[in-house]
């Protein structure tokens, strides 16, 4: 990593034809309100057409003739801007993508048009069947305001009517600040050249704010950001045909901790596969579901485990307890030495099946290890090596160990959508 022009920057020089250039900005919904629920998703879609060269018109029909790909999206904790293309049009990425993030140029017209934009994508996502269960958990997972409307997509319609202009440029101002953000370069290039080129585009961008160069980031991570009060929650549905069940469960885990690939594993060998914990019991011998999806995400927040499960209605209580039972039982006993010798090496595959040898493959891989520790002045920045490494110390007593750090009872958050309220309590989860 180093500072060019006041913001940093990781350089990740590759043996290869193609370029990418990219800038991560923390805020996301994390820094939105009830009221403003929805804005950087709207500023997301606005600022990829911000560029003075085409942002009276579509940017990525004015891109087309250099053959690039662009994207962009939000999320709880950040939002991400990336283009990438031939080497040789490097001077062109690199302006568009510093342009948009230090000088963007907001219409009223552009505002307009991506507004009717995130309208249908919000219609979308309402129209999933799964919608009111994962806006409820949500509501009732986090205490931050803006990360409780994460996925209240009405409300989010309701304020897309409200956005000004002038909204959105106080917003993009708001998050512009050298110590919140990370811009990532990546591919064909040398760093003795690389640098001049971007100090000569960031000098000739004139700022339309004064950045504030306080850290919004604190130094490890953000206030709490879960409710860890155990509770069980019940959404009624009556339109789908079976249930869907959500167990979660926030740990103090963070990027950079040696227990996050721990942690990983533990999600392979509850739902991955028909050998694994919970596909093995609940469907090859009891029959009372298809699959389970297990996933970890790790943020500023911490670790949030969620286990996905559906079901038959009449099947939801037993599936809840039969779940809850096998992650006490592996709290206090040990799984056998052939299941995690079996999980290890599925691991070690994956992780030797990275091959950092393209942009967008070597940035996947670091940029969110260097942008959720951005403060911290000892940042643990993992290898593919050292996390084999560490994978192969982990022990039949490490795999019980994080099952009793990770499954606490008194933590645990359910929620369950069905077609009736089941007799199933937070007094049930001891």
């Amino acid at each position: 990593t180093t500072t060019i022009g006041g913001f940093p920057f990781l350089l990740l020089p590759l043996k290869c034809n193609t370029f990418r250039v990219e800038c991560k900005l923390f805020g996301g919904n994390y820094l939105e309100s009830k009221e403003n629920s929805g804005i950087s998703h709207l500023l997301e879609h606005v600022l990829t057409n911000s560029w003075k060269k085409c942002y009276k018109k579509f940017c990525s029909l004015y891109l087309e003739k250099y053959g690039t790909i662009s994207n962009a999206h939000t999320n709880y904790m950040n939002t991400h801007y990336w283009i990438q293309g031939l080497a040789k049009f490097k001077n062109i990425l690199l302006t568009y993508l510093l342009s948009i993030i230090l000088q963007p140029f907001l219409i009223e017209k552009t505002m307009t048009d991506e507004i009717e934009a995130v309208r249908n994508e919000l219609h979308n996502y309402i129209n999933r069947p799964e919608y009111n269960l994962n806006d409820v958990a949500t509501k009732e997972l986090y205490k931050i305001s803006g990360l409780r409307y994460t996925n209240d997509c009405r409300l989010q319609l309701s304020n897309l009517k409200t956005f000004s202009i002038k909204q959105l440029i106080d917003f993009s101002h708001k998050l512009v600040s050298s110590k919140r953000l990370l811009f990532v370069v990546s591919g064909s290039f040398e760093k003795k050249t690389i640098i001049p080129l971007i100090e000569n585009i960031i000098m000739g961008l004139s700022p339309r704010t004064e950045y504030n160069t306080s850290s919004f980031v604190p130094a490890a991570a953000v206030p709490p950001c879960y409710d860890t009060t155990k509770k069980v929650v019940y959404v009624k549905n009556k339109r789908n045909e079976n249930s869907t069940i959500l167990f979660c469960f926030p740990i103090p885990i963070y990027v950079g901790d040696k227990d996050v690939d721990i942690v990983n594993l533990i999600t392979s060998i509850l739902g991955s596969g028909l050998n694994s914990l919970l596909v093995k019991q609940l469907r090859l011998m009891d029959n009372l579901i298809y699959g389970v999806r297990v996933v970890t995400k790790t943020d500023f927040c911490g670790t949030l485990i969620t286990i996905k499960i559906s079901t038959m209605h009449k099947h939801v209580k037993l599936v809840i307890t039969k779940t809850l039972a096998i992650l006490k039982k592996y709290s206090r006993e040990k799984i056998t030495n052939e299941m995690l010798q079996h999980y290890k090496l599925k691991y070690l595959f994956n992780l030797q099946s990275v091959c950092l040898n393209t942009p967008v493959a070597v940035s996947n891989y670091y940029t969110d290890q260097f942008f959720y520790q951005l403060n911290l002045k000892e940042k643990s920045i993992l290898t593919l090596q050292e996390k084999t490494t560490n994978i192969h110390k982990i022990t039949l007593h490490t795999i019980r160990n994080m099952f009793k750090k990770v499954f606490d009872m008194q933590k645990a958050n359910i929620f369950y959508m069905s077609n009736k309220k089941i007799a199933f309590e937070c007094k049930d989860l001891i």
